[in-house]
């Protein structure tokens, strides 16, 4: 048999020389450290903007092995930052969309996908077998879980994360250096911890993040150079700026990595989880489990479009018709049965609540506002309430604010009665060339309006304490006008205002009611 030629390395084949020679040709690689690479297997726990590079970058660098662990289905939002993803993979879970990009790339590299959340029930399972573990989550309970099954395992943990212009990366667990819980032994408050989905996230960053961290994978595995470990790196994108800061060192006491660790070994993680480690279980963002309200309170989308909606979206009446027949997917708390939709609890709840006004409150953060929001829908951000709430001016200001709403929203209503017949607009209670603005106004009802139906919950946490009424959430606004020259007399007169919250914000507005509302 003839030798074509040989290696230092015996196990690098001709590809393997032809595919990695300008990798090889770098000091603190060339064969040996290109065959330690080829035998490194590597967790990639997450498939979006930080995976995507990393995925890439290491099959296309020659890791022996990947295993790319994510739940998610690609989404169309995905698309700035996740760049794996494709728009062919749209509704294709992350792991096979991710699996068939790196394959493009090398068709002999071994990749394996699992679609699946990761818990305390099999993180330590599926990062058993593997020499190097990155964590590109943007998922605070997800971060302690993995830190803390790799280092009980003893694997090195590349990690890094990414929002809004920032990013950061270290590497926690080598030779001695701390983990992410000697830095933080216990997580924020749920309700503080943000991520992109949550506050934003420029499209390079997580790129630029993720692919620094394949490279401190291929240095782990080359054994070249020096790695961020006991180290960060931090990114600001917006000023263009980059340091690297020293860690404090191992804590002796730490939960994951040290004494109390060795105690607590053999314990599975799932029952630490329920004794004393709850941040397995934490969500990356609020939820409606963290804030709830009374269901009197609350309304389905449904109930939302029917009341508000076609007071205001009049050219929507045949989407409203299909509602109403059940041809649209509605909440989920709506039962259907053929084409015969059985109303929700919170339709019967309402039947008997008829104002004669309706007004629409958004309280996202004013930018996510200008991005697109409900046709005559009113911004008043939840961070200027509760600014108002801490200066203690809430009454006086919100008050104010439903005046001013009031009165705009029903003399623009009357002046497109007027201009067309095209449009029948009326109230509940009465039509609205019964009345001039306010005149003849007795009630109305405001629907409070944000991204997923968290904020809004907060907001009518806030407002209720103004309520005169614990019941049924009212606050009396009086409304004076002084007396014209034409011979009007002067007005004053109080308005009955019920607060409402609309269960899952556009978010669910767009799944149930309208899918031509963006969703976010």
């Amino acid at each position: 048999m003839q030798i074509h030629f040989e290696s230092s390395a015996p196990s690098l084949t001709k590809d393997d020389v032809e595919r990695f020679s300008r990798q090889m040709l770098c000091d603190n690689i060339g064969a040996a450290g290109m065959e330690r690479i080829r035998r490194t297997r590597v967790a990639c726990i997450g498939v979006g903007g930080l995976g995507s590079m990393v995925a890439l970058y290491l099959v296309a660098g020659g890791i022996g092995k990947l295993t790319v662990v994510d739940f998610d289905q690609v989404e169309l939002s995905n698309m700035h930052r996740q760049v794996i993803h494709t728009i062919e993979q749209l509704g294709v879970p992350k792991v096979v969309s991710a699996q068939k990009a790196c394959l493009a790339i090398d068709p002999k590299a071994a990749v394996e996908g699992i679609q699946l959340r990761l818990s305390a029930d099999n993180a330590e399972r599926l990062l058993r077998d593997v020499d190097v573990v990155v964590d590109a989550t943007d998922n605070a309970a997800a971060r302690y879980l993995i830190n803390d099954a790799a280092m009980r395992l003893r694997k090195p943990l590349v990690s890094g994360s990414a929002v809004r212009w920032d990013g950061q990366l270290s590497v926690y667990g080598y030779q001695n250096a701390p983990c992410y819980r000697c830095l933080f032994p216990q997580p924020p408050p749920a309700e503080t911890v943000n991520s992109c989905s949550d506050v934003g996230v420029v499209g390079p960053v997580p790129g630029m993040i993720g692919c620094l961290q394949a490279l401190e994978v291929l240095k782990l595995a080359a054994q070249a150079g020096s790695v961020l470990s006991g180290r960060m790196l931090i990114f600001d994108g917006l000023r263009m700026s980059m340091k690297v800061v020293e860690l404090r060192p191992k804590q002796a006491n730490c939960a994951a990595c040290g004494g109390e660790e060795l105690i607590k070994r053999e314990i599975p993680l799932t029952e630490l989880m329920q004794r004393e480690r709850p941040e397995y279980g934490m969500s990356s963002c609020a939820t409606g489990s963290l804030y709830s309200l009374p269901g009197e309170f609350c309304v389905c989308t449904r109930t939302f479009f029917e009341r508000w909606g076609k007071q205001y979206l009049p050219w929507r009446q045949e989407s409203l018709a299909d509602v109403q027949s059940g041809d649209l997917r509605v909440a989920a708390r709506d039962v259907s049965v053929g084409n015969v939709t059985t109303p929700c609890e919170c339709d019967r709840e309402n039947q008997s609540r008829n104002s004669s006004w309706t007004l629409c409150i958004d309280v996202r953060p004013r930018h996510q506002y200008d991005m697109a929001h409900l046709p005559r829908s009113f911004s008043l951000p939840l961070s200027v309430l509760q600014q108002s709430d801490a200066e203690g001016k809430l009454r006086e200001q919100f008050t104010e604010f439903l005046r001013i709403c009031i009165e705009a929203d029903t003399s623009y209503a009357k002046s497109i009665k007027q201009e067309t017949n095209e449009m029948q607009i009326e109230s509940r209670g009465a039509a609205l060339n019964d009345f001039s603005s306010t005149d003849s106004l007795e009630s109305c009802e405001v629907f409070f309006i944000c991204r997923r139906g968290v904020s809004s919950v907060k907001a009518m946490h806030l407002l209720l304490k103004l309520a005169h009424s614990s019941e049924n959430g009212l606050i009396l606004i009086n409304f004076e006008k002084e007396g014209s020259d034409t011979g009007r007399e002067a007005i004053s007169k109080q308005i009955k205002v019920f607060l409402r919250s609309v269960n899952g914000g556009l978010n669910a507005y767009h799944r149930e009611v309208d899918s031509e509302f963006p969703f976010y």
